[in-house]
Formats: structure tokens, sequence, C-alpha cells
């Protein structure tokens, strides 16, 4: 097997080796939000405050992403240390599985949750009604020929992005990734692999998904007042949960080693 990096480079070269693609991938994740306000704040405040209630829901579905990624690059980096190439490759294609099943909860929910979460927060039924259709999608705004969509539209945009992010992601594994094969047919599903997983996982997200609990209180608190204030909130607590959130997965997935 060739040497790897995990194994081979020196550590404060290796942490910003691998620290700026988490920058540059929590950075936008945080610009999702800030680009679907600004084309959906032309439909006026109450188009504001749907995205900017989503975002409690988007934070929870991120961490839970983020947290299944750190399990498996904690798991990941250990197993390449070893240099137990079987272990590494069943542990990415039981992190697949995971994120797969995370998926499916996150659909039903999805389909059957999102206008119950709006009328919790709010009695307004245009923040409702535009809150379902951003949530429920998470298109463009009638630019390059494109209908307008409203909030629908922002969130067609979002995941059209997110989908083109992992198509482009598997691609450079499947192709570049010399330390992973995946191969599901050689797939053994066994639970050791997955309470690895979870138990670095699990801490992770609960941590990151504190702050959607916070923001949920806070948006309950801000509709007495004003709805536009809620977004000036929104922003500010995005940009500080991704500006230090970065550090905490590059450190786990180094420090496994």
């Amino acid at each position: 097997m060739n040497e790897n990096k995990m194994e081979t480079m020196p550590v404060n070269k290796l942490l910003i080796t691998m620290a700026a693609p988490m920058v540059l991938s929590m950075l936008i994740g945080a610009l999702y939000n800030v680009v679907d306000s600004l084309f959906v704040s032309n439909y006026g405040e109450n188009a504001l405050s749907a995205v900017s209630l989503a975002f409690p829901i988007q934070n929870i579905i991120i961490a839970t992403g983020t947290g299944i990624g750190v399990g498996i690059n904690a798991l990941l980096s250990r197993f390449l240390g070893e240099k137990k190439q079987k272990k590494v490759n069943q542990t990415a294609l039981h992190g697949i599985i995971l994120g797969i099943g995370f998926y499916i909860l996150v659909l039903l929910f999805g389909i059957f949750c999102v206008k119950g979460f709006y009328m919790v927060q709010t009695n307004d039924t245009e923040i409702i009604s535009m809150g379902v259709d951003y949530l429920t999608v998470i298109c463009a705004f009638g630019y390059f020929g494109l209908p307008e969509m409203g909030t629908k539209g922002a969130a067609i945009a979002t995941v059209v992005g997110q989908i083109i992010a992992m198509l482009l992601g598997l691609y450079f594994n499947l192709t570049k990734n010399t330390d992973v094969q995946f191969n599901f047919k050689s797939i053994e599903l066994e639970s050791y692999y997955f309470k690895g997983i979870c138990t670095v996982g699990i801490p992770t997200i609960i941590m990151q998904s504190m702050s959607s609990i916070m923001c949920f209180g806070i948006n309950k608190l801000l509709l007495n007042f004003s709805t536009s204030s809620i977004w000036c909130i929104f922003q500010i607590t995005d940009v500080c949960i991704y500006g230090d959130f970065w550090i905490k997965q590059c450190l786990d997935s180094n420090c496994s080693i």
C-alpha cells in the first residue's frame, strides 16, 4: 500500500492542508442562506422571515451531515495510520449507508412536518406559506429565462448547488482518491463501524445542533417585535457558528491519527 499523508506529512502542514477545504466548505455553507435571503428580499419582509425561520432545521441537517462526516474521517484516519485497508473501505461504505438513512429521515420530515414547524413559530399565513415552499424543496429568481419562483426558487437553487457539490465530491473520490476503494459488493454490515462513526459524530451533532434550539427560541421572541429583526440575528448567528466549527472538525480528524 502507498504511503499516505496521515502518517508521513508534518503535523502543522497536515492541519493546514486539511483545514483549508473545510474552511471553504463551511464558508460556502454559510453563504447559501445569505444568498437566498438577498434574492427573496425582493418579495418583502415576510419572505425574508420565512427563509430565516428555516435556519434551525437547516442547521440540524448540516450538523448531522457534518457529524457523520467527522465520525467517518476520525475512523478513516485511524485505520489509514494502522494500514488496515479493508477497515478503511468498510468505514467509508458504512458512512454512505448512514448518510442515506439520514436522508430518508429528512425526506419524511419535509413531507409531513414542515407546516407544523412553521405554525409553532408564527400565525402569519403568508410567512407559513412561503416557509413551507422554501423548506419543503430546500432555482432561480427569474434570470436566464427561468420563471420567478419566490422562496421555492431559492430553495431549488440551494438544492441544485448541493447536488452539484455532491456529484463533484463523488467523482473526485472515485477517480482521484487512492486511499479508499468503494466497492459496494464487498460491504460487510457490522455494528462496529456504525458505533465507531457515531461515537465521534454524535457529540459533534449535539454540539452544533444546540444553536438551533437557541435560534428557535430567539425567533419566537423576536416575532413579537419585528419580522426583519429575525434576519439580522440569523445572519450573525450563521457566520459565528460556521466560523468556529471548522476548527473542531479539522482537529477531530487529525487528533484521531
